[in-house]
């Protein structure tokens, strides 16, 4: 990943330089970058130098309804005005969430490090900055200026960036999963950036590429749906809560493959699984199909 902002990259460095004391001693991350674990340093760092990822997936689809209450505009994370939306879009993601890291990060101060860019980009971390950002709108207290996170000290591609984000919210073991349509589009750009089915299983599903396979081809039902009734595969939000009903349907066209059931007839399942869906019945009923 080359540097986005260079004047920002030394920003932090200048920093560093001459506050020796916000490198963290023995606070450390640890990540897999080209298949090496890589240990990486901590520091304390002011929140001006720190800017909110727009590209992280794990809120992608209320960014791109962001985006077009936006005016169709990309926001840019290092205007004040941009950052201030993103992190009001963060703050209201999930609001129960949300109060209890607040009250976390009151009694008990940061526990986990982030993890930025070289030029302060945050890769994971989002959220965190923004509940610390109103803690200090809230408190003006300044030890809420700052964020602990772990620094990258060189450039990576962006297929390592998935890879490394990814790993972080998709992973055997993750601190936070995505939300459903949100990893389903991750995975998507994780096969824009380069990476193949079996690649991605290998690193986030031990090796279950069938898994995979059936997650990304839920993703294209969900926008032949969204096209068919909205004529606009690009907004995610009338899909909020189905999540499981394109899962049915999948298993419903699967048991009738399995039965060498004709295309037209497999056309006219899909058909009556989607106006189901929009017409918000159960789940459990579209099984009987």
């Amino acid at each position: 990943m080359s540097t986005k902002n260079q004047d920002n990259k030394t920003n932090i460095d200048d920093y560093i330089e001459k506050n020796p004391k916000c490198k963290l001693v023995n606070k450390s991350r640890t990540e897999i970058i080209n298949g090496e674990s890589i240990d990486i340093q901590g520091y304390r760092l002011p929140l001006e130098l720190i800017y909110y990822n727009i590209e992280n997936g794990r809120f992608a689809s209320e960014y791109t309804q962001l985006v077009r209450d936006n005016g169709g505009k990309n926001l840019d994370a290092t205007n004040k005005d941009d950052a201030k939306k993103i992190q009001n879009l963060l703050l209201g993601l999930s609001t129960e969430d949300t109060s209890r890291t607040y009250i976390h990060l009151q009694k008990h101060g940061q526990t986990d490090l982030g993890l930025i860019t070289q030029d302060g980009f945050l890769i994971d971390g989002n959220r965190r900055m923004s509940i610390i950002s109103k803690l200090l709108e809230d408190k003006r207290e300044p030890k809420y200026g700052f964020i602990e996170v772990a620094k990258l000290d060189y450039n990576i591609s962006s297929k390592d960036l998935w890879a490394i984000e990814a790993g972080i919210s998709m992973g055997m073991d993750p601190k936070v999963r995505y939300g459903p349509i949100n990893e389903l589009l991750k995975l998507e750009k994780g096969i824009k950036s380069g990476f193949s089915v079996d690649e991605i299983a290998d690193l986030l599903y031990g090796g279950n590429a069938d898994e995979i396979e059936k997650k990304l081809k839920k993703l294209d039902l969900m926008k032949e749906y969204l096209n068919e009734y909205y004529q606009d595969d690009g907004d995610f939000t009338p899909l909020i809560g189905t999540d499981t009903h394109f899962t049915t349907i999948q298993d419903n066209e699967q048991a009738a493959d399995n039965k060498d059931i004709p295309i037209e007839e497999l056309q006219a399942i899909r058909n009556v699984g989607f106006r189901l869906t929009r017409e918000k019945t159960a789940h459990r009923r579209m099984r009987s199909i």
